[in-house]
């Protein structure tokens, strides 16, 4: 859940970027808005990395001594 919001987040950044580019005409902001978009991208296409289960096992009981 978390990686999709990461990823809207970078895509609603690209997207305002581009329009803020194309309504000023700020080429920056147009190449900043292109650097935003490839890393969603970049990050969409990667594989998310599998969980690890940790297994704790139970300690052995101890011997009480008296």
């Amino acid at each position: 859940m978390k990686r999709f919001t990461i990823l809207a987040a970078i895509l609603g950044t690209a997207a305002s970027l581009y329009i803020a580019g194309f309504a000023t005409g700020a080429m920056f902001l147009f190449a900043a808005g292109a650097l935003f978009e490839g890393a969603f991208w970049i990050t969409l296409l990667r594989k998310p990395r599998p969980v690890r289960i940790v297994v704790k096992r139970d300690e052995p009981p101890r011997r009480r001594y008296r």
